[in-house]
């Protein structure tokens, strides 16, 4: 249960931004998403009532510098970004993406919390402002700026850096002063995560490069994208980085007649059919060869003459010369 203090409650905009939490969390279901069940206002105090989830929070694990094991984190992030996936599909943006928002239940299910500072997509008045809202070290560069209107591409950003943390141990920029990590944000290069740790896979490390490009259209197109490639990694694969495929993130797990959960390799059918295209293109050629060849030998049919030769004589034979011999000469 969340409750407002009475000096925010005396707050009209922080009260009409509790209550955009509230009602964005409402309308998200799903099971990485901490569940809002209820919101309102008793004797003048303002409540949401939500999901209790009984474990620890991802920047709990990272306490004293110490980073997250690459499969271990590969699992996390890929619940968060479908998380991130279902607010994308519902025109939400959470806008402040971090360790401290995701939390790890007992059973090592992710979820994400805290979405009170999530904004429609739409237009909304109530949500125009020029602040840049979200916490320096998981800013995105459009947040630093001052950006009014921010879509799904903030929280891959956002998402990237934290993903980053859990990898290196450490966030992507830091400095003294929040304007100076903004700064870095807008600027600097991030660091190759391979570079700082020679255990990581070249696949992750390019994931996040991705997540934390400076431009937007650098990143990936959407969300399914991002957990199709996590999803890869995991398997062992090499990420497509942003290449569309009919394969979405949503097929490469199934649930076979027994209940159990299978992996389906994306593209089998694809190549199939491409391989047997080649064969058949293969085969239609040499049987082509093959007819042309035996028209060309033959060559144009040899008529027929009639019975009793040309105008019905008889041709003899010509008599063929005669050659001589070695001998012949010799004895002549």
């Amino acid at each position: 249960l969340k409750v407002l203090s009475p000096g925010h409650a005396n707050n009209k905009e922080y009260v009409a931004r509790f209550l955009r939490e509230a009602h964005a969390s409402g309308q998200l279901s799903h099971p990485n998403i901490v569940q809002g069940y209820d919101a309102g206002e008793a004797n003048g105090q303002y409540y949401f009532a939500m999901e209790f989830v009984d474990g620890t929070t991802v920047a709990d694990m990272l306490k004293e510098g110490r980073a997250i094991p690459e499969q271990q984190t590969l699992d996390i992030a890929i619940q968060t970004a479908k998380a991130l996936q279902h607010a994308e599909e519902h025109n939400l943006v959470h806008r402040d993406i971090k360790p401290d928002n995701i939390m790890i239940t007992k059973q090592g299910t992710a979820k994400l919390a805290d979405l009170g500072l999530a904004r429609l997509t739409t237009s909304d008045p109530a949500t125009r402002d020029k602040k840049a809202f979200g916490t320096p070290y998981y800013a995105s560069p459009e947040q630093c700026q001052g950006e009014q209107e921010l879509d799904s591409k903030t929280d891959m950003y956002s998402f990237g850096a934290t993903l980053f943390h859990m990898l290196a141990g450490r966030v992507p920029f830091d400095d003294e002063l929040p304007e100076d990590i903004m700064a870095k944000h807008l600027k600097e290069k991030p660091a190759y995560l391979k570079d700082l740790n020679v255990q990581l896979s070249h696949g992750v490390s390019k994931i996040v490069r991705k997540l934390l490009a400076k431009q937007k259209r650098d990143r990936y197109p959407a969300m399914p994208e991002v957990v199709r490639d996590l999803t890869l990694v995991r398997m062992g694969r090499s990420p497509k980085l942003g290449q569309r495929s009919r394969y979405d993130s949503g097929k490469y797990r199934y649930r076979s007649a027994t209940g159990s959960w299978r992996t389906k390799r994306p593209g089998k059918r694809k190549r199939i059919l491409q391989i047997s295209a080649c064969v058949g293109l293969g085969l239609a050629i040499i049987l082509g060869g093959i007819l042309v060849s035996q028209l060309v030998g033959s060559g144009p049919p040899t008529p027929k003459p009639k019975d009793g030769g040309s105008n019905g004589k008889v041709v003899k034979p010509q008599p063929q010369p005669r050659h001589r011999t070695s001998s012949t000469w010799r004895g002549s």
